[in-house]
Formats: structure tokens, C-alpha cells, sequence
């Protein structure tokens, strides 16, 4: 997600920006054209749009400064009590089934409630 907010700060900028992240799993994700993830797609999108974004890998806890600053900044937006939630979201698959519930508990009440149909229960 972190990489998403860094690509669209960079496309409301007309400067050459290169985005660092040390996420090799996030690389991957983009590297893959096949990507069902939203974020990716999103992302790979305004790359291939954006001529002034680049991205590079750097390497976790290697004592690279700027990676160091932001992992600092990180923690600390994760302690903050003034953070705004983030909202991800949510997967078809939960979607999906969160309606299956919401249907058969419908279905129940009706059943169990309803003066129609219950005349074999």
C-alpha cells in the first residue's frame, strides 16, 4: 500500500521521482503481468502511463538512510493515535460469502418468522 500512496503522490508531481521500497514480495507482485491484485494492477498502470516514476529495490536493514527514515516513520505512524485508518479493500471472495450469510439469515428469519411454508416444520 505503501508503494500505491508513493505512485500517486508522484503522478501529481512533474519531477523525475524514483520510488525505493524494500519489499521484494511488493517487486515481484509488479513484475507479474498476470497480477489479480488491485494494487498491483493500479500500480503497473501508472507506471506504464507515468514516464516519470521508477522504481527500485533496496535491500532491508542495510543501513541505507533513507530506508532507515522510513522505517522509523512507519512505526511511528503505527503508534500515533492521530493516524488515519487506512481502508483496504475488501477480497470478492469475502464479499461473496459475507452476502451468503447475510441471504440465509434472511431465509432463516422468514422461515422461522413467516406464516407461509410452515405447515411441514
Amino acid at each position: 500500500m505503501h508503494l500505491q500512496e508513493a505512485v500517486k503522490y508522484a503522478q501529481n508531481h512533474q519531477n523525475k521521482v524514483k520510488i525505493w521500497s524494500d519489499s521484494q514480495s511488493s517487486m515481484e507482485a509488479l513484475l507479474n503481468q498476470k497480477s489479480n491484485s488491485p494494487i498491483a494492477r493500479y500500480i503497473q498502470d501508472s507506471l506504464y502511463n507515468t514516464h516519470n516514476i521508477r522504481l527500485g529495490w533496496s535491500r532491508a536493514h542495510a543501513g541505507h538512510l533513507g530506508n532507515e527514515k522510513a522505517d522509523e516513520l512507519a512505526k511511528e505512524a503505527i503508534t500515533s493515535t492521530e493516524a488515519a485508518v487506512p481502508t483496504v479493500p475488501l477480497p470478492r471472495s469475502s464479499a461473496k460469502q459475507d452476502l451468503k450469510q447475510r441471504a440465509l439469515a434472511k431465509w432463516q428469519r422468514h422461515w422461522d418468522y413467516g406464516i407461509n411454508g410452515r405447515s411441514t416444520y
